[in-house]
């Protein structure tokens, strides 16, 4: 025992530095352990979200109560939009019909129908619809009078004569489909 005294007493500057670089390494070690348990501490509150203290198997049938309230939101979400899906096709389909048979394709055409007459003052202007039926409106302007005319029009051919002035309107309000 007394060799062990005289050896602390020659090493005693050794063992102080061994022992506080010890000490030094178990605060490391003690501070890298808080940390971790600080993280895992956030996030455990991350996971109860305010919900107080549980335990594991009252947070996951808490989690399983909220799943199942916003599964039932969805559902409800779903409906108004299936719903609303349907009320806009119903509209969708009405403004289709109602657009087919709106005035989509027009023709316009001036010329003189007098030789004595300048300024192309005539014209004749042909009005159709997606399926080319509509009307063709002819003026033709005379010093002494004037006079309009309407013909009509169906599957792109005219139910009665078309001049040739109202042929060149039609052509035109053809081409644009």
């Amino acid at each position: 025992m007394e060799a062990f005294m005289n050896f602390i007493q020659t090493a005693n500057v050794v063992l102080f530095i061994v022992l506080l670089i010890a000490v030094v390494f178990c605060f490391m070690v003690l501070s890298q352990t808080n940390r971790k348990l600080n993280r895992l501490r956030r996030r455990y509150d991350m996971l109860l979200r305010g919900r107080g203290e549980m335990d594991m198997e009252a947070l996951i049938a808490s989690h399983g109560a909220d799943i199942e309230k916003n599964a039932d939101k969805i559902r409800e979400i779903q409906e108004e939009i299936s719903s609303s899906e349907n009320l806009s096709q119903k509209k969708l389909d009405d403004i289709m019909k109602k657009s087919a048979i709106s005035i989509q394709k027009i023709g316009f055409h001036r010329y003189n129908a007098f030789d004595y007459i300048s300024n192309e003052m005539s014209f004749s202007l042909a009005l159709l619809d997606s399926r080319s039926n509509g009307i063709i409106i002819t003026s033709i302007f005379g010093r002494e009078s004037s006079t309009t005319y309407a013909k009509e029009i169906r599957k792109a051919r005219g139910l009665q004569e078309l001049s040739e002035e109202e042929k060149i309107a039609l052509e035109r309000a053809l081409r644009e489909n």
